[in-house]
């Protein structure tokens, strides 16, 4: 079944592009992006797409934690939306994508891919109330799994779902200074047992103040609390365990020109774990981004930060991580577009939540990098296909968690 799959895949990429060769018209790339959730003007963009995935090391840990090929081939369609929907002043917004994970070799992995955004914006003078909604359902990556799994890795199933909804308020002018507060609450659940233990739920509240300027950009001071805890994991004077995370900071965003547009963040942040024996987080978070427009065809990104987070992947009471990126998008030709990039991570594990299995040693910290290249072809407005390609690599506490794995993509993507 799964071989007739994989083989219809990769039909339907070739007839796609034969059978649409004649009606390939004037050049264009469909738009699948862009746009604030809940803002913006009218935008309706549905397509589907195909793609055919090869994994050199697809379980993302050493061969010795694999029972079976090493390697796998995926299929993965899905439906992509990105919907504007304003009456009025107001507007509603959803975008992301519903797909499946089929796979060649391990069936048990087969599983939803699903991320979806909403967004919903009300403009009632002088205030703008703004309401969020994120779900997000998948296969956990193998690899961030494994402490918990042991050898025989490619046997283990789990679905991890996250999901969040928020709300905020800003108040004031189009510009000057414009007072802001806002609430977000998510849950995070793992469908493994074992995994179970790293359920979790939190609460973050932040209050602001912006001050917004056409000639000085977009200014923000803010302070942040944010309240998280696992929900089976009982300390001994019967509470949940978790964290309290308080960040004060300041945060800029601007135009420099026409062609640069730059982003920065700083705040002071202490993170206090309820977990016994487990150190404060007490320093510094920062994220930067610039995207600069070379030339009219040339287009460079690049950023860098620093925070503190906790996943439902890795058993830990939080991680802090620091990472930069670099990425290069180059237009070839009017049909033809090239893109390139590195980016690496690193990360540190504090509070072990439980021990790994017996000759696995604890996951304290790794570092991760990726090397990608891409190249797209857009066959007419609504026809596009990409080729890509990655080269990944972890580093890690043990060599139970290293890895290298070589990842080729083709995809066609149909605008409906």
């Amino acid at each position: 079944m799964h071989k007739k799959l994989f083989t219809a895949g990769t039909a339907l990429v070739s007839i796609a592009y034969a059978s649409t060769a004649a009606l390939a018209a004037e050049p264009g790339v469909p738009s699948m992006g862009g746009g604030a959730a809940g803002g913006g003007g009218k935008r309706v963009g549905i397509s589907a797409s195909t793609e055919v995935r090869y994994d050199s090391n697809f379980s993302h840990t050493s061969s010795a934690s694999v029972a079976g090929p090493q390697s796998e081939e995926r299929l993965i369609p899905q439906l992509n939306l990105d919907l504007g929907l304003p009456f009025g002043a107001h507007s509603f917004s959803i975008a992301g994508g519903i797909g499946y994970d089929f796979h060649r070799h391990n069936k048990k992995l087969d599983k939803e891919n699903i991320n979806l955004n909403s967004g919903l914006t009300l403009n009632i003078s002088p205030c703008t109330p703004s309401f969020s909604g994120n779900i997000q359902r998948r296969q956990s990556d193998l690899g961030e799994i494994a402490p918990t799994a042991g050898t025989g890795i490619n046997s283990v199933k789990n679905a991890q779902t996250e999901w969040q909804i928020g709300g905020n308020l800003s108040c004031g002018k189009s510009f000057g200074l414009r007072p802001t507060a806002g609430i977000t609450y998510e849950e995070g659940h793992n469908s493994a047992t074992l995994r179970q233990i790293n359920n979790r739920h939190a609460l973050t509240y932040m209050v602001g103040l912006n001050y917004v300027h056409p000639s000085i950009g977009d200014i923000q001071l803010f302070a942040q609390q944010r309240e998280l805890r696992f929900d089976n994991q009982i300390l001994l004077n019967g509470k949940e365990n978790g964290n309290r995370t308080r960040s004060y900071g300041i945060s800029f965003s601007r135009a420099i020109g026409a062609r640069l547009q730059g982003n920065a963040s700083v705040s002071w942040t202490n993170l206090n774990p309820r977990q016994p024996g487990l150190r404060n987080f007490k320093g510094l978070n920062w994220s930067g981004s610039l995207t600069l427009q070379a030339t009219p065809l040339l287009t460079l990104d690049a950023g860098i930060s620093k925070s503190t987070s906790s996943t439902l992947a890795v058993a830990s009471n939080f991680s802090v991580s620091t990472g930069y990126n670099f990425s290069a998008n180059y237009t070839l030709t009017p049909r033809i577009a090239l893109q390139a990039g590195f980016t690496t991570k690193k990360k540190s594990y504090q509070g072990l939540l439980i021990a790994p299995p017996t000759g696995v040693p604890p996951l304290t910290g790794d570092r991760k990098q990726a090397i990608s290249g891409s190249i797209s072809y857009t066959m007419s407005p609504k026809l596009q296909f990409s080729l890509n390609a990655a080269r990944e690599s972890r580093d890690a506490s043990g060599t139970f968690y290293d890895y290298h794995n070589n990842r080729v993509a083709l995809q066609a993507s149909l605008s409906l």
